[in-house]
Protein backbone atom coordinates (compact mmCIF):
# COMPACT_ATOMS: atom_id res chain seq x y z
CA UNK A 1 0.00 0.00 0.00
CA UNK A 2 1.22 3.46 -0.84
CA UNK A 3 1.24 6.54 0.91
CA UNK A 4 1.28 10.19 -0.39
CA UNK A 5 1.52 13.42 1.94
CA UNK A 6 2.87 17.21 0.94
CA UNK A 7 4.36 19.49 3.48
CA UNK A 8 4.52 23.11 2.92
CA UNK A 9 7.80 25.21 3.85
CA UNK A 10 7.15 28.75 5.38
CA UNK A 11 7.97 31.51 3.02
CA UNK A 12 6.85 34.63 4.75
CA UNK A 13 10.24 35.94 5.42
CA UNK A 14 11.33 35.68 1.86
CA UNK A 15 8.12 37.10 0.61
CA UNK A 16 9.18 40.20 2.54
CA UNK A 17 12.62 40.11 1.14
CA UNK A 18 10.63 39.66 -2.44
CA UNK A 19 8.24 42.52 -2.00
CA UNK A 20 11.72 45.33 -1.52
CA UNK A 21 13.42 43.06 -4.73
CA UNK A 22 10.86 43.97 -6.39
CA UNK A 23 11.33 48.18 -5.93
CA UNK A 24 14.81 47.40 -6.42
CA UNK A 25 14.75 45.92 -9.86
CA UNK A 26 11.66 45.31 -12.95
CA UNK A 27 12.08 41.56 -13.50
CA UNK A 28 13.37 38.95 -10.46
CA UNK A 29 12.23 36.13 -11.84
CA UNK A 30 15.31 34.96 -12.72
CA UNK A 31 16.16 34.71 -8.65
CA UNK A 32 13.17 32.33 -8.27
CA UNK A 33 13.66 30.36 -11.43
CA UNK A 34 17.49 29.68 -9.80
CA UNK A 35 16.21 29.45 -6.31
CA UNK A 36 13.50 26.85 -7.31
CA UNK A 37 16.38 25.28 -9.16
CA UNK A 38 18.31 24.60 -6.52
CA UNK A 39 15.85 23.57 -4.18
CA UNK A 40 14.54 20.37 -7.01
CA UNK A 41 17.87 19.45 -6.44
CA UNK A 42 18.76 19.65 -2.74
CA UNK A 43 16.15 19.33 -1.02
CA UNK A 44 15.47 15.71 -1.12
CA UNK A 45 18.52 15.02 0.16
CA UNK A 46 18.21 17.60 3.15
CA UNK A 47 14.55 15.21 3.95
CA UNK A 48 16.36 12.29 3.70
CA UNK A 49 18.76 13.49 6.17
CA UNK A 50 15.98 14.48 8.48
CA UNK A 51 14.84 11.28 8.52
CA UNK A 52 17.89 9.39 8.98
CA UNK A 53 18.53 11.57 12.41
CA UNK A 54 15.59 9.81 13.69
CA UNK A 55 15.80 6.45 11.64
CA UNK A 56 18.29 3.64 11.39
CA UNK A 57 17.98 3.37 7.45
CA UNK A 58 20.29 4.26 4.52
CA UNK A 59 19.62 7.37 2.26
CA UNK A 60 20.09 5.37 -0.78
CA UNK A 61 17.03 4.17 0.38
CA UNK A 62 15.03 7.45 0.41
CA UNK A 63 16.10 9.01 -2.37
CA UNK A 64 14.91 9.32 -5.56
CA UNK A 65 16.40 7.28 -7.98
CA UNK A 66 16.98 9.20 -11.27
CA UNK A 67 16.86 5.99 -13.37
CA UNK A 68 14.73 3.41 -12.56
CA UNK A 69 12.58 3.45 -9.20
CA UNK A 70 14.00 0.29 -7.14
CA UNK A 71 11.61 -2.19 -5.73
CA UNK A 72 14.04 -1.63 -2.67
CA UNK A 73 13.48 1.54 -2.60
CA UNK A 74 11.49 2.96 0.59
CA UNK A 75 9.35 5.84 -1.69
CA UNK A 76 10.10 8.94 -3.67
CA UNK A 77 10.94 12.59 -2.68
CA UNK A 78 9.95 15.38 -4.70
CA UNK A 79 9.72 18.94 -4.65
CA UNK A 80 6.45 20.63 -5.85
CA UNK A 81 5.76 24.45 -6.82
CA UNK A 82 6.60 26.65 -9.65
CA UNK A 83 7.17 29.66 -7.31
CA UNK A 84 8.87 30.19 -3.90
CA UNK A 85 5.12 30.68 -2.40
CA UNK A 86 3.80 27.42 -3.30
CA UNK A 87 6.76 25.59 -2.44
CA UNK A 88 6.15 22.72 -0.73
CA UNK A 89 7.71 18.52 -0.81
CA UNK A 90 6.15 15.78 -1.65
CA UNK A 91 6.64 11.82 -0.42
CA UNK A 92 5.28 8.85 -0.99
CA UNK A 93 5.85 5.48 -0.03
CA UNK A 94 4.67 1.61 0.47
CA UNK A 95 4.82 0.24 4.45
CA UNK A 96 8.47 -1.62 4.74
CA UNK A 97 9.46 -4.50 5.77
CA UNK A 98 12.43 -4.92 8.47
CA UNK A 99 14.95 -5.49 5.94
CA UNK A 100 15.49 -1.80 5.46
CA UNK A 101 15.96 -1.43 9.33
CA UNK A 102 19.44 -3.73 9.61
CA UNK A 103 17.54 -6.74 10.24
CA UNK A 104 19.44 -9.81 11.52
CA UNK A 105 19.30 -12.47 10.53
CA UNK A 106 19.40 -12.31 7.01
CA UNK A 107 19.01 -15.40 6.39
CA UNK A 108 17.09 -18.58 8.28
CA UNK A 109 19.39 -20.67 10.54
CA UNK A 110 19.56 -24.29 10.81
CA UNK A 111 16.27 -25.98 10.35
CA UNK A 112 15.04 -26.30 13.58
CA UNK A 113 16.81 -23.62 15.24
CA UNK A 114 15.10 -20.96 17.51
CA UNK A 115 15.80 -17.17 16.38
CA UNK A 116 14.58 -13.86 17.07
CA UNK A 117 14.26 -11.48 14.49
CA UNK A 118 16.23 -7.94 15.55
CA UNK A 119 15.11 -4.42 14.11
CA UNK A 120 17.37 -1.40 14.44
CA UNK A 121 14.20 1.04 13.62
CA UNK A 122 14.78 4.48 15.93
CA UNK A 123 18.89 4.36 16.65
CA UNK A 124 18.53 1.05 18.75
CA UNK A 125 17.67 -2.23 18.30
CA UNK A 126 14.50 -4.07 19.11
CA UNK A 127 13.76 -7.27 19.29
CA UNK A 128 11.13 -9.08 18.30
CA UNK A 129 10.24 -11.77 20.57
CA UNK A 130 9.34 -14.75 19.56
CA UNK A 131 6.44 -15.48 19.48
CA UNK A 132 4.80 -12.00 19.62
CA UNK A 133 2.33 -10.62 22.15
CA UNK A 134 -0.24 -10.94 19.47
CA UNK A 135 0.59 -14.73 19.31
CA UNK A 136 1.97 -14.30 15.58
CA UNK A 137 5.21 -16.47 15.03
CA UNK A 138 7.51 -14.48 12.75
CA UNK A 139 10.27 -16.44 10.76
CA UNK A 140 12.30 -15.47 7.81
CA UNK A 141 11.69 -17.33 3.88
CA UNK A 142 12.07 -16.59 0.63
CA UNK A 143 9.92 -13.48 -0.59
CA UNK A 144 8.28 -15.95 -3.41
CA UNK A 145 8.64 -19.03 -4.68
CA UNK A 146 12.10 -19.63 -5.74
CA UNK A 147 13.35 -16.38 -5.00
CA UNK A 148 16.75 -15.90 -3.40
CA UNK A 149 15.16 -12.96 -1.50
CA UNK A 150 14.49 -13.28 1.82
CA UNK A 151 11.80 -11.47 4.29
CA UNK A 152 10.55 -11.67 7.67
CA UNK A 153 6.89 -13.72 7.84
CA UNK A 154 4.65 -13.84 10.15
CA UNK A 155 2.20 -16.65 11.22
CA UNK A 156 -0.79 -16.68 13.58
CA UNK A 157 -2.22 -19.46 15.61
CA UNK A 158 -4.78 -20.31 12.60
CA UNK A 159 -1.49 -20.98 10.20
CA UNK A 160 -2.41 -17.72 8.21
CA UNK A 161 1.41 -16.13 6.88
CA UNK A 162 1.67 -12.57 6.18
CA UNK A 163 4.98 -10.12 4.92
CA UNK A 164 5.86 -8.40 9.11
CA UNK A 165 6.14 -4.53 8.14
CA UNK A 166 7.40 -1.60 9.89
CA UNK A 167 6.69 2.15 9.08
CA UNK A 168 6.12 3.71 5.43
CA UNK A 169 8.74 6.96 4.29
CA UNK A 170 5.44 9.31 5.08
CA UNK A 171 5.05 7.95 8.56
CA UNK A 172 8.96 8.46 9.16
CA UNK A 173 8.45 11.81 7.60
CA UNK A 174 5.91 13.03 10.24
CA UNK A 175 7.69 11.81 13.40
CA UNK A 176 8.05 15.10 15.39
CA UNK A 177 11.66 14.89 15.32
CA UNK A 178 12.14 14.31 11.95
CA UNK A 179 9.42 17.35 11.09
CA UNK A 180 11.62 19.46 13.42
CA UNK A 181 14.84 18.93 11.54
CA UNK A 182 13.46 18.97 8.33
CA UNK A 183 11.61 22.57 9.08
CA UNK A 184 15.35 23.74 9.92
CA UNK A 185 17.42 22.42 7.39
CA UNK A 186 14.75 23.27 4.59
CA UNK A 187 14.00 26.75 5.96
CA UNK A 188 18.03 27.21 5.88
CA UNK A 189 18.51 26.19 2.39
CA UNK A 190 15.39 28.07 0.74
CA UNK A 191 16.77 30.94 2.81
CA UNK A 192 20.43 30.70 1.40
CA UNK A 193 19.96 29.90 -2.10
CA UNK A 194 17.49 32.79 -2.23
CA UNK A 195 19.84 35.52 -1.03
CA UNK A 196 22.56 33.99 -2.98
CA UNK A 197 20.99 34.20 -6.03
CA UNK A 198 19.63 37.64 -5.37
CA UNK A 199 23.09 39.04 -4.44
CA UNK A 200 24.42 37.82 -7.63
CA UNK A 201 21.58 39.39 -9.38
CA UNK A 202 22.38 42.75 -7.63
CA UNK A 203 25.57 43.04 -8.26
CA UNK A 204 25.21 42.01 -12.35
CA UNK A 205 22.70 44.74 -12.55
CA UNK A 206 25.00 47.30 -10.68
CA UNK A 207 27.43 46.50 -13.66
CA UNK A 208 24.45 46.44 -16.00
CA UNK A 209 24.72 50.03 -18.03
Amino acid sequence: MEFGKNFQIDTSDIQKKFEHFKKTLNDPSGVFTKTMSDMQRRAPGKVADAVRGVYSIKKSDIMPSKIKRDLKQAGIIKVRGRTVEDLAIYYEGRVLTPLHFGMTPKVPPKKGKKYSIKVKIKKQRKTVSYPTKEGKFPFIAPARKSSLRFIPWLRDADGEITPMKTLSLPQMVDNETARNIMNQTLGELLHERFNHHMKRCLKESVKSP
